[in-house]
């Protein structure tokens, strides 16, 4: 595959299994990324070497057992990854303060989870994608 055909890597991380799953089938419609997800923030750091372009990231990730929240997983990207990806907070939290710190970390975009998440996330994945292309 050329740089144009090549499938972009994706984290998906999420501790509830089918929140992972709804989220994989529907971003996997693209045909255009080639999805990892992980059920703690362990996980993905231990893949952080694949050199994801995008993580989706939930918040809370208590339900797996994992030590690290979400804010925790984005400072270890930070410090580990060798290019910064594109950093999206997907979650039930929206205390306007932690949204507040999550984007001074590093968080680039952060989507509530509710009736309208898809679309909001259709629309940074659109606007990353043409960011990429030009």
């Amino acid at each position: 595959m050329n740089d144009i055909t090549k499938k972009l890597i994706l984290f998906i991380v999420d501790d509830d299994d089918t929140s992972r799953f709804i989220l994989k089938k529907y971003i996997d419609r693209r045909k255009i990324f080639d999805i990892q997800s992980y059920d703690s923030g362990e996980a993905c750091m231990s893949n952080i070497h694949l050199n994801p372009e995008v993580v989706i990231l939930d918040y809370n990730l208590t339900q797996s057992g994992s030590r690290m929240n979400g804010r925790d997983v984005v400072l270890s990207i930070k410090k580990s990854a060798k290019i910064l990806p594109r950093i999206v907070m997907l979650s039930g939290q929206d205390d306007g303060k932690i949204v507040l710190e999550l984007i001074n970390e590093g968080v680039r975009d952060y989507v509530i989870k509710g009736d309208n998440a898809f679309s909001e996330l259709d629309e940074i994945l659109d606007n990353y994608l043409a960011e990429k292309q030009s």
